[in-house]
């Protein structure tokens, strides 16, 4: 991929603006196979490891996804000796478009709301604290843990799978920035689909 000059936006973390195409891949939502657009390329580099992602367009469906969905280990505590939380809490999680889709759900006080993915937890504490929802959330990432405690939240550090399907169901379920970490984002989404009510 032609890359145009690199900038860094965060200690271990560099990206640059894709120029041109990239190798033939498999697009994870509608399985067409073919050179996709390359729009970013980000080098993520923690000490003594080296993760390379590229943000890439399908040509047929023109869904956003990355080259490398299974090099990140979200469960180990190395995230929070790298300083994760500190930037998750201050400047990563993207509180407002987490919260801003919530404010339009259309469901009242004591709705059941399950959160995938949600790190520290900000779109569950929204939901409880501005809609009066009852939630509970799986993220798998030491963030969890963090936030479950801060913000006296239901969230399990675990992946979202078939088993914890006995918790539901829920009448509001969010996932946000979790699809393009997915090897399989069809087979996720009718999970999350076989979750609600």
């Amino acid at each position: 991929m032609n890359e145009t000059a690199k900038t860094r936006i965060a200690t271990h973390i560099e990206i640059a603006w894709g120029e041109g195409l990239s190798a033939p891949v498999t697009c994870p939502n509608c399985g067409a196979h073919g050179p996709a657009q390359a729009l970013l390329g980000i080098d993520y580099t923690p000490p003594g490891k080296h993760y390379r992602f590229n943000l890439l367009v399908c040509p047929a469906c023109a869904v956003r996804f990355t080259d490398n969905a299974e090099s990140m280990d979200y469960g180990t505590d190395e995230l929070i000796e790298l300083g994760w939380l500190v930037y998750q809490v201050q400047l990563g999680a993207g509180v407002w478009p987490i919260s801003s889709p919530l404010t339009r759900v259309p469901k009242p006080p004591g709705a059941a709301m399950l959160e995938i993915g949600g790190a520290f937890g900000f779109g569950l504490d929204f939901g409880a604290r501005a809609r009066g929802w009852r939630g509970l959330g799986y993220d798998p990432s030491p963030l969890a843990a963090f936030g479950a405690t801060e913000l006296g939240l239901d969230i399990r550090q675990a992946y979202f799978t078939p088993a914890e399907m006995a918790d539901g169901p829920w009448d509001v379920a969010v996932a946000t920035e979790v699809i393009e970490h997915l090897p399989d984002p069809s087979q996720f989404l009718r999970l999350m689909r076989e979750a609600m009510r």
